[in-house]
């Protein structure tokens, strides 16, 4: 697959304004990733932490908080300048795309933050095998994407909302993903990059799109969470890897 193109740039900035205006579908799903982020951080290892795009900076919060520093790489100007005016020194921001960055001086990280990463990029093998360079010996990467199987998109199929689980819906082009992963799939990516898995989990038992989730209450979210870590991972909304080089 090629790698970003001529448009790319302008279509990351496009991106970056729905996340620093996000709507209110945007916003609930900002809340969900907060939460299956506060399940995946016992996951996280430091103090050195790469955090693969800016997006809203919730990871950011927590791992300043954690380890007193993070690190982000994004292509986006307009995030990483975000995140680094609100954190100043105990932020640095690397602007490169995911395909061709090095860190400098040699500097490499006990974990990468790929959270929602995988199925917006043009070619995840290639990034995943960029990441991999970034890594100290022993440092692993949290991958979190969409999952393909989930029960919302099946649901979506059988009301004929979608062709297919793989179709990509309006809000998906919208907010630039150009793929979903079922588990296989993304097994598959990771295999072919070099790493092996060491923990998978599925989060969170969707039924509807995450517009109609506005005035979901707390509680009820919560115990989504909850039922789909009784539940075959391939429902779930999200599919989460960690994943260490071979």
């Amino acid at each position: 697959m090629n790698g970003p193109d001529s448009g790319y740039q302008e279509r990351l900035e496009e991106i970056a304004e729905r996340h620093l205006s996000p709507d209110a579908g945007q916003k609930v799903d900002v809340w969900l990733r907060s939460q299956i982020m506060s399940r995946i951080l016992r996951w996280v290892r430091g103090p050195d932490v790469l955090e693969m795009g800016a997006g809203e900076v919730m990871w950011t919060d927590e791992l300043v908080e954690r380890f007193g520093r993070s690190s982000i790489v994004d292509g986006s100007a307009t995030l990483l300048d975000h995140a680094c005016k609100k954190y100043g020194d105990r932020v640095t921001g690397y602007a490169s795309f995911f395909e061709s960055f090095v860190p400098p001086d040699g500097i490499r990280f006990d974990t990468v933050v790929a959270t929602h990463v995988l199925e917006h990029v043009h070619d995840p093998v290639r990034v995943l095998q960029q990441a991999r360079l970034w890594l100290k010996t022993g440092g692993r990467i949290v991958v979190v994407v969409p999952n393909a199987t989930s029960l919302h998109r099946r649901i979506g199929v059988k009301m004929g909302r979608l062709k297919s689980v793989y179709d990509l819906s309006e809000r998906d082009h919208a907010i630039g993903h150009q793929r979903v992963f079922d588990a296989p799939q993304l097994e598959a990516a990771v295999a072919d990059a070099g790493f092996g898995v060491v923990h998978r989990q599925g989060f969170l038992l969707k039924t509807v799109s995450v517009a109609q989730m506005v005035d979901y209450p707390p509680e009820l979210v919560t115990a989504l969470f909850d039922v789909a870590d009784e539940l075959p991972m391939d429902m779930a909304a999200d599919l989460a890897l960690v994943i260490e080089p071979r």
